[in-house]
């Protein structure tokens, strides 16, 4: 799959079902679906991993409604508003609930192999999630006044991953991001990476709403009154992806396979431009060329 051959990497990846880490919280007693299309069936979508998993994969349930299925949803609850009003699922319930009712069952994730998908074939139209319209005015308006491009800026993905220290840069090594002039970064980093800003200083007018973005739904919101994200191997990326907004994303030297082998683009997500690392566990070199593209566009 690194090397792009996508229909044969998914049929070896979903060996991945037999590991311990990789299976579901939950047991779904219906049968798993094996991806044959049948008008008035209604498949159940079940994430209960990453949630950068979920936004990338979802993309495959408006083509299987277009062809006569019933899609829902069974997944995090910080999703579930995003979704909804994305207008992408019959119905959806969060993990803490039960499913919606069904006929057949998929791990959101085993989707790539049921749909056949290869580097041809990938599902890339954007956008195919969208913010609330409320939230979306509220935001924009916020927003509104910022001098210059505005930047979105994330640096630390969930800790949940064992890779997690590998992908994440910190906000140490992008602050050269926040210095570029004519550009106001806007910091939307939630969770961890948050206490970074009580020792560093950015370089340059920033705005904060890391506290302030209640869920998934109010940081699209937000996302679409930007005018580009920069974030690592985050949720944030696939959002921003998601919602066809320009984004720069920061990738360590290993990777994962959605991003492929060296790629400065995605077929996932048309509007992404990737800067690697050349050397593992430098980030300047990446930040650097980030950088310099950042203050190109603020000269045209």
């Amino acid at each position: 799959m690194l090397n792009g051959r996508l229909r044969d990497g998914a049929a070896d990846y979903e060996a991945r079902l037999n590991l311990p880490t990789f299976q579901p919280s939950r047991s779904y007693s219906r049968p798993v679906w094996d991806g044959r299309v049948e008008p008035g069936w209604t498949l159940l979508i079940h994430a209960d991993r990453g949630h950068g998993d979920a936004i990338q994969f979802i993309r495959y349930a408006r083509p299987l409604r277009a062809q006569g299925m019933r899609v829902v949803f069974h997944g995090p609850e910080g999703l579930l508003d995003l979704f909804r009003v994305s207008d992408l699922v019959d119905d959806l319930s969060g993990l803490d609930g039960s499913p919606p009712a069904h006929d057949v069952q998929i791990p959101i994730m085993s989707l790539i192999h049921r749909m056949g998908t290869d580097l041809d074939s990938v599902p890339a139209a954007v956008p195919y999630l969208r913010a609330p319209d409320a939230a979306a005015r509220r935001w924009a308006d916020r927003l509104a006044g910022l001098p210059g491009l505005k930047a979105g800026l994330v640096w630390h993905g969930s800790v949940a991953f064992p890779y997690h220290r590998q992908r994440s840069p910190g906000f140490e090594a992008v602050l050269p991001l926040t210095g570029v002039p004519g550009v106001t970064a806007v910091l939307l980093q939630v969770g961890h990476g948050r206490p970074d800003l009580e020792r560093l200083r950015p370089l340059g007018p920033v705005l904060d709403l890391g506290m302030e973005l209640r869920d998934f739904a109010d940081t699209a919101a937000a996302i679409q009154a930007l005018d580009i994200v920069i974030s690592p191997c985050t949720a944030v990326a696939h959002l921003a992806g998601a919602l066809g907004k320009p984004v720069a994303v920061l990738l360590d030297q290993g990777a994962e396979w959605r991003w492929m082998f060296g790629r400065t683009d995605s077929p996932w997500y048309p509007t992404a431009r990737l800067y690697r690392q050349s050397v593992f566990g430098d980030w300047s070199e990446p930040v650097e060329r980030l950088r310099r593209d950042l203050a190109a566009m603020t000269a045209t």
